[in-house]
Formats: structure tokens, C-alpha cells, sequence
């Protein structure tokens, strides 16, 4: 009997958080090597809404930006609500000086399994 009933213990579940509406407004906190600002954005929002927020704010269009939050790099193509941003998340602009290349692999951030 109790093998039955651990059984549905096993099945593992998934832990990504997508809002009903995906309306909810959040207050992050962005931040780079020269500059800092809050801005509210909506969980509905893509990344590249964002960082297009970012330039504009800045008045810098002319580099490239890439966004991480928590060291994770985040994807232009994402939500925001993918990230599980939280009000007061800090998201780190790094400027580079030329696009990104197109493999995604970053030299300083290793994982091992």
C-alpha cells in the first residue's frame, strides 16, 4: 500500500511561474558599470523591450548591451516573466563593443554538473 501511494511523489514538478494575466508591473533595479535607474516593466514584456527601455534612457544606441540577472544571462526573445523577476530585481547591463556572437558560449561563466 505504500508503494502506491509514494508513487505520485515521484513525479517530479515543474516550477515555472507563468502570471494569469501577465499583466503584473514590477520595479527592477538596473545597473551598470557607470550608470544605475529603476524602471517599471510588465511581466509580459520581452527582454529586448527592455533593453531598448535601457538605450533609450541612456541615450546610448550606438553599443550593444547584453542583460544578466542573478549571472544568468537573459535572451532577447524571453519574457520577463521567465526570469522571475521580483519587485526591486537587480538586472546588470554589460556593454560590449561589438554583437554578441551567435554561439551564446560565455568564457567566464562555466557550470559543472
Amino acid at each position: 500500500m505504500l508503494s502506491s501511494s509514494s508513487s505520485s511523489s515521484t513525479n517530479p514538478s515543474l516550477r515555472v511561474k507563468i502570471p494569469v494575466t501577465g499583466e503584473g508591473k514590477l520595479t527592477i533595479h538596473v545597473k551598470s558599470p557607470t550608470s544605475e535607474m529603476y524602471t517599471e516593466v510588465k511581466e509580459a514584456d520581452k527582454v529586448k523591450d527592455l533593453e531598448k527601455l535601457i538605450k533609450k534612457t541612456w541615450g546610448d544606441n550606438d553599443n550593444y548591451i547584453s542583460l544578466y540577472y542573478k549571472s544568468i544571462k537573459m535572451k532577447s526573445d524571453h519574457l520577463l516573466s521567465f526570469y522571475n523577476l521580483r519587485d526591486g530585481s537587480i538586472i546588470t547591463v554589460s556593454l560590449l563593443a561589438e554583437p554578441p556572437p551567435h554561439h551564446h558560449r560565455l568564457h567566464h561563466q562555466s557550470v559543472r554538473v
